[in-house]
């Protein structure tokens, strides 16, 4: 930047007259104007205006002839034009006296080209009359009268122009010169600025309408930026109480610049860290990460969920569940991103205490089908065979035909119950699985729905030679899922053909029941439990438990799916004891 310096006295002394006029011209106008652009605009011009031309007729005053002064015609004038100079000094003060007073331009817009056309018309008579180049400078004032006051000034600026003009040539002589051409003629001078009175106006005219026009454009455009600013400021301020008071830490960091821009008061209440500490390294929180989770942390702005255990200062341990988001580009090489955590510790414990509950509650549930399953099959098994052996030895002692037909009958009915006994025992604790396998267990329950129910059913089965590594837990799970599936299709589904298809692999177990049976809504009550066995909501638990997932895909009259996927692994330890 240039410098003003005492090297150059001329400039210093220049600027430090501008700002002493800028200082004037500010006191002047004050605040409630300056904050109308158009209006400040127009005060300050007409106030440096008034003011000069106040100074230039003090100046013409000081150099003017106050002798009497003879027309052409011969008729002795008095100096008339220096009393209107003299009254127009006072003129124009009063009128940077009236835009103080009122703050306005107002009338002075119109008053200050009236003195500035006195003015002119003086120094064009003082200085040879009506073919003064002097006159000619009449057609810049409608031009300044277009930038006070638009069009309204450039008009009355012409008319009182022209007005002049004629004056000066009626008293100062129309009649021709000798020795002028005649372009130099008055009247032919009179016509030459008439025309360029007309054409300055329209000049002022065209200029100031196209300069309102961007007026009203910037003035339009600056207010709705100052809506889209007002709604901003409120959108930010909203949207801060919102961070402040969400119950979830709150940060954004930029990476480029390596620097978190914004924390929010969550932030200290979830980690015990000042969010001065945060300001000062913005990777400060990583410090109270657990040392087995640190590969959890998500950096990167994927917006996945990460659950991670942080160590409080006072030892505490807190689960957090962690996302991170891009700021607006959805890029995720974007620089700023934005952290939300949330403590979800009490959701990790109830959670671990509501699958705890229901894996008692299955385990109760399979210790008691298996003492069942027990009792039916060394009790009531055993003695139900003891009658049918009875029964044949009576038979073979017993000679009426009659009685002979009544006690077969009783032994058909006998092996009929001691069957359904038996498939009763099997449901109940399958020894099968224990024996045979996953496989061999679910093609039992098909083969006995397809012998009681006549429903046709299919048994696919890939990756058979991966069974031996299931755990025990996954299998009893796959098999508890399958036969209430199938148990459903034969009781409630109506169908026809069954598909059961069973996939075995590195990753986990997938089974799939379906049937062409009279379908459901899954949104029904029906959609979430069901009215015999464990129901679907009992498949979904224990698939839970192995952190597997059941889905149901059904609609009415189009069937029912069964999907089951179930990982290859025991059910992790409670979150409780993970600490």
């Amino acid at each position: 930047m240039n410098e003003v310096t005492d090297n150059n006295p001329v400039r210093a002394i220049f600027h430090s007259l501008v700002g002493r006029a800028e200082g004037l011209l500010d006191w002047f106008i004050e605040e409630p104007v300056r904050r109308d652009p158009e209006e400040a605009r127009r005060a300050r011009l007409v106030v440096a205006t008034a003011l000069a031309l106040a100074l230039v007729d003090l100046l013409v005053l000081l150099v003017s002839d106050w002798a009497p002064w003879t027309s052409t015609y011969g008729i002795p004038l008095p100096r008339a034009s220096i009393v209107g100079i003299m009254a127009t000094i006072p003129i124009n003060l009063s009128i940077a006296y009236v835009v103080k007073r009122t703050q306005t331009s107002g009338s002075a817009t119109i008053l200050l080209p009236t003195s500035l056309i006195v003015m002119v018309s003086y120094i064009a008579t003082s200085s040879g009359g009506f073919l003064s180049p002097m006159t000619w400078w009449l057609s810049a004032v409608p031009l300044f009268g277009a930038f006070l006051s638009g069009t309204r000034g450039a008009a009355l600026s012409a008319t009182l122009s022209i007005g002049v003009l004629l004056g000066l040539y009626e008293l100062l002589g129309k009649s021709p010169t000798p020795g002028l051409p005649p372009e130099l003629e008055p009247s032919a001078q009179l016509r030459s600025q008439i025309a360029l009175l007309g054409f300055v106006t329209f000049v002022g005219w065209y200029y100031e309408r196209m300069r309102v026009i961007r007026s009203k454009e910037v003035n339009t455009a600056y207010a709705d930026l100052e809506d889209a600013h007002r709604a901003l400021r409120f959108s930010q301020a909203y949207l801060t109480q919102i961070a402040e008071h969400i119950g979830q830490a709150i940060w954004m960091y930029d990476r480029e610049r390596d620097a978190v821009l914004y924390a929010n008061r969550g932030f200290t209440t979830l980690w015990d860290l000042p969010r001065e500490d945060l300001a000062a390294d913005p990777l400060a929180w990583t410090a109270a990460v657990h040392p087995e989770d640190r590969d959890l942390v998500p950096h990167a702005p994927d917006g996945r969920d990460r659950q991670y255990r942080i160590l409080t200062p006072t030892g505490e341990v807190r689960w957090i569940r962690h996302v991170v988001y891009p700021v607006g580009d959805p890029d995720p090489t974007q620089s700023r991103v934005i952290h939300i955590a949330a403590n979800v510790t009490l959701k990790r414990e109830a959670e671990a205490l509501r699958e705890r509950f229901i894996e008692t509650v299955i385990q109760a549930q399979e210790t008691e089908r298996r003492h069942l399953a027990r009792e039916l099959h060394d009790e009531t098994g055993q003695s139900l065979t003891a009658l049918l052996v009875g029964l044949k030895a009576l038979d073979g002692r017993i000679q009426e035909p009659a009685t002979r037909d009544v006690v077969e009958q009783l032994r058909r009915q006998l092996r009929g119950v001691v069957s359904d006994i038996g498939r009763m025992s099997r449901g109940l604790h399958p020894t099968v699985l224990d024996e045979l396998g996953l496989v061999a267990a679910i093609r039992r329950v098909a083969d006995d729905g397809r012998d009681h129910h006549g429903i046709k059913t299919d048994l696919h089965v890939e990756g058979a030679e991966h069974e031996p590594t299931l755990p025990s837990s996954v299998k009893l799970t796959t098999y508890r899922i399958a036969q209430e599936a199938m148990t459903n299709v034969y009781k409630h589904a109506r169908a026809s053909q069954m598909d059961v298809s069973l996939i075995i692999d590195d990753f986990g177990v997938h089974l799939r029941v379906e049937d062409d049976g009279r379908g459901f809504d899954p949104r029904s009550p029906r959609g979430t439990t069901s009215g015999s066995g464990l129901g679907l909501l009992s498949m979904r638990e224990r698939a839970a438990l192995l952190r597997g997932e059941v889905t149901i895909e059904a609609a009415p009259g189009s069937g029912t799916t069964v999907l089951a996927d179930l990982p290859l692994r025991e059910p992790t330890e409670h979150l409780i004891s993970a600490h």
